[in-house]
């Protein structure tokens, strides 16, 4: 049987891309969702990822203190 490669020294070229938004302040909040996706697709380009794409910009109820949060 065939020696298997250590996955450390396989190549990496596909980034897991997260966008959160918790809060909307307003029009110019600097972190808006469209900034962050700039912003990491710049880094992307920069490293010669490809990046994949995942989103939760719609706001969160997490905490002791929310009531209904989502299930």
């Amino acid at each position: 049987m065939g020696r298997k490669t250590p996955l450390a020294t396989l190549p990496r070229i596909t980034a897991l891309c997260y966008i959160r938004q918790s809060k909307t302040r307003d029009a110019n909040d600097m972190d808006s969702p469209e900034r962050q996706r700039s912003n990491i697709q710049i880094i992307c380009e920069q490293q010669g990822w490809t990046p994949e794409w995942y989103m939760d910009a719609d706001g969160h109820k997490t905490g002791p203190k929310k009531k209904n949060p989502p299930g």
